[in-house]
Formats: structure tokens, C-alpha cells, sequence
């Protein structure tokens, strides 16, 4: 038995002394660099890592008594992972990482849904703009002067979504049902309302325009039911 201690005292200061080099502290392959808080190969980070993030309990069958090195460091975990944590391997460094990493994943996550949403309402601005010009712009009269004002209009995002009420003309109820119902055919969303939807929608004529583009710029009020 004193022997033993004696043959891992003398491993123990090989060790601590291979930690200044570039060999593991923990089996003396070549280290990949600091890691848990000691110089580790990869080999025994990824080990320690798991044992950890599972909590692994490991059995050894020759009373702990296992020489771990480079060529025999798979042959037992249970003093594979011993002497990662007496050779200084931090437990709490592999659940900071844990924590650290799922904290990643989750602003990740986030990150993603918001610049899917912002992907979706560009989207839609660019559809409604499209409807609103295909649909509203051939209305005008065909003058210089609106021709003009109307394309400089139609690239404010925000101004155009008040156009169709301020400045088309619409002379009868037909009229209206059958633009309004043409600017709805151009934007998904609506396209996606069942009839009986739509035809309230319509029936509403031109008092809904403004709030059929205010629904599509996301900016009208949750409490609002523009179904009453």
C-alpha cells in the first residue's frame, strides 16, 4: 500500500510539473489547452464533460487503484474521473458552460422569432404596397402632377396606408366592393379569410380600408373588433 501512494505522489508531481508544459495533468497526452481549469487533451475534457453533464457514477473493480496515463486512461472511469477532479478539473465549470450554453440558445431562439417576424412584416409591407399600386394607383387622374406625387408618396411605408381613403376617387358601392375585393386577392393574409369574412369585410365598403391596413402594419389597437 505504501508503495502505491509512493508510485502516485511521484505521478502526481510528473503531473503538476507536465501542467507547465503542453502534456494533460490528467492522463500526459499532449494538452489542447486550458480546460475546467487545468491543462487537459481533449480526450479527457470531453470525458470529465460528460461525467459531469450526466452525473455518471462509475464502479472500479481494483479498489481505485488504477494507473491512468495516456494508453490505460479507458479502462477505468471511476479513476479516470478521480483524478480529473484531484488534479484540479472544476465540476462548477462544466455547469457554468451547461448554463451558459443553454442561456445561448435561448437568446438564439428569441433572436430568431424576432427577425422572423421582422422577415414576415416586411413581407407584407411590400405586399400591400404592391396591392395598393395595382389595384388603387391606375384610379387616379391621370395627371402629371398626381402621377408624380403618388410615386413619391407610395415609398413612405407609413403614408400610403392612408392613400386609398385620401386621395382615390370611388364613385359607387360596386365600384368600391370590387377594389376593395381586388387590393384583399393581392395580400396573403386575406386571401387566407373565409368568404363570410370577407364579405363583412366588404360590406363595410371604404370605412374599412384604412383599418384593413392598419391590421396589415400590425399598429391597430388588440381591442378593437372590427367585426361589430
Amino acid at each position: 500500500m505504501f508503495a502505491f501512494f509512493q508510485h502516485q505522489q511521484q505521478q502526481n508531481f510528473q503531473f503538476h510539473l507536465q501542467q507547465i508544459g503542453e502534456n494533460c495533468v490528467v492522463c500526459g497526452d499532449r494538452a489542447s489547452g486550458h480546460h475546467y481549469g487545468v491543462q487537459s487533451c481533449e480526450g479527457c475534457k470531453g470525458f470529465f464533460r460528460r461525467a459531469i453533464k450526466e452525473c455518471k457514477v462509475f464502479q472500479c473493480a481494483r479498489n481505485r487503484q488504477c494507473n491512468v496515463d495516456k494508453i490505460n486512461r479507458n479502462r477505468c472511469q471511476s479513476c479516470r474521473l478521480a483524478r480529473c477532479i484531484r488534479m484540479g478539473m472544476q465540476q462548477t465549470h462544466v455547469r457554468l458552460e451547461k448554463n451558459r450554453k443553454r442561456k445561448s440558445e435561448v437568446i438564439e431562439q428569441k433572436e430568431e422569432i424576432v427577425l422572423e417576424s421582422m422577415r414576415q412584416n416586411m413581407e407584407l409591407t411590400k405586399e400591400i404596397v404592391f396591392a395598393f399600386k395595382t389595384v388603387f394607383l391606375h384610379q387616379l387622374p391621370h395627371t402629371n402632377s398626381s402621377q408624380s406625387n403618388i410615386k413619391k408618396e407610395t415609398t413612405d411605408t407609413n403614408t400610403v396606408f392612408t392613400l386609398p381613403l385620401n386621395i382615390v376617387p370611388i364613385s359607387n358601392e360596386v365600384e368600391g366592393r370590387k377594389l376593395l375585393n381586388n387590393f384583399m386577392d393581392l395580400i396573403g393574409i386575406f386571401r387566407e379569410l373565409s368568404e363570410n369574412d370577407k364579405e363583412i369585410l366588404l360590406t363595410n365598403r371604404l370605412s374599412i380600408v384604412l383599418t384593413i391596413l392598419e391590421i396589415c402594419s400590425g399598429r391597430l389597437s388588440t381591442q378593437t373588433n372590427i367585426f361589430k
